[in-house]
């Protein structure tokens, strides 16, 4: 059974039907035979999205009295999604629980459906959106849209959630709580080139004992170099929409790194520098090692080749960014970051003309 012990998820039973593993892939077509499975009526539509949560699901199941999802991600990021996950619990940071799955030859990942009785889970964008409507009055629905798109950031997030628990009267010491697990996730998303934490890709779980970062999923985008990244430091970045629309996987990453290190207390820097061992080479050969002794396959090689020279040109890039923010002082490092602002959004005002003819 799964549970909660101080806002981590606690798996205590054992993978489904291990005798239907093929090549490391849980065959599904064979669970569904299994009597203690039981498929359950599925369609893509808001409610169920509200409801579970992940994308990309195809089929719901039951099993051993849990709900489990299937989702099709392909064959590569079925692998990225066991490896974020691997990655995450040595942050210490709560997430669905996943494993290799196929059916109809098509390769993807199952997970537990992380959502408990009793426990009530706050998305990202409800928090967001109170906030914008409620206190910057904004009704509009394409403003509120792009809005949004800016507040999930760490300042406006802050924002958001101070407002959210205004009437809880430890609001400041669980606001403090609820950021710095969130900053936990911001740390681990740059460490592993995470672009997909959008306002739908966390929230925040309520008990009657205590409030926490719920469980994060749908992490496959990790080391996903075609994108830039989707959580911010501040609000007033006109920057983030030229560095989505040229997709400048590098240069997004730089930025929001240092702006981070920038605005942020010095413990931040010493904790990305405690935490970067993660991605060299010798702990994610050991996540490998993990996933194929509890998949019991091998990764093929080509995919833990490619991890293995993306997380060295990530950790390449962090470290550049580190030593360029460390051999200079402070003052002179905003002043140089703003004339770099004031460049991009000048080749962001000439890439938007050059669009337009």
């Amino acid at each position: 059974m799964t549970k909660i012990e101080n806002g981590v998820m606690i798996y205590e039973d054992k993978d489904i039907c291990m005798e239907a593993r093929k090549n490391g892939f849980i065959d599904l077509e064979k669970v569904f035979a299994n009597p203690k499975c039981k498929l359950i009526p599925w369609q893509m539509n808001e409610t169920n999205i509200e409801e579970y949560g992940h994308s990309k699901i195809k089929y719901i199941f039951k099993y051993n009295d849990e709900i489990w999802l299937y989702k099709y991600n392909g064959f590569r990021y079925a692998y990225m999604e066991l490896i974020a996950e691997e990655l995450a619990q040595l942050f210490s940071i709560p997430t669905a629980h996943y494993d290799l799955a196929m059916i109809n030859q098509e390769k993807g990942v199952i997970t537990k459906n992380f959502k408990l009785n009793g426990v009530k889970y706050i998305k990202g964008i409800v928090i967001i959106e109170n906030y914008l409507k409620n206190v910057l009055n904004i009704q509009d629905p394409r403003k509120l849209k792009e809005e949004i798109k800016k507040y999930n950031s760490l300042e406006g997030i802050r924002k958001s959630l101070d407002y959210w628990y205004r009437n809880n009267a430890k609001r400041d010491e669980l606001v403090s709580k609820l950021m710095d697990q969130l900053t936990n996730v911001f740390i681990y998303d740059i460490l592993t080139g995470q672009t997909d934490r959008h306002e739908y890709h966390w929230g925040i779980s309520e008990t009657n004992n205590d409030i926490f970062l719920q469980p994060l999923f749908d992490n496959e985008r990790i080391l996903y170099f075609e994108n830039n990244f989707r959580f911010y430091v501040h609000t007033e970045m006109e920057i983030n929409n030229y560095l989505e629309e040229t997709g400048n996987f590098s240069e997004s990453l730089k930025r929001i790194l240092l702006e981070f290190l920038i605005f942020s207390e010095e413990k931040y820097l010493n904790i990305i520098q405690e935490k970067i061992h993660l991605i060299e080479k010798i702990n994610i050969k050991n996540i490998f090692y993990k996933i194929e002794k509890r998949t019991f396959a091998p990764i093929p090689e080509e995919i833990k080749e490619k991890n293995l020279e993306d997380f060295q040109i990530l950790r390449r890039i962090i470290m550049e960014t580190i030593k360029e923010y460390q051999k200079s002082n402070k003052k002179g490092i905003i002043l140089n970051y703003f004339q770099s602002l004031k460049k991009i959004l000048y080749n962001m005002k000439e890439y938007q003309e050059d669009r337009k003819k």
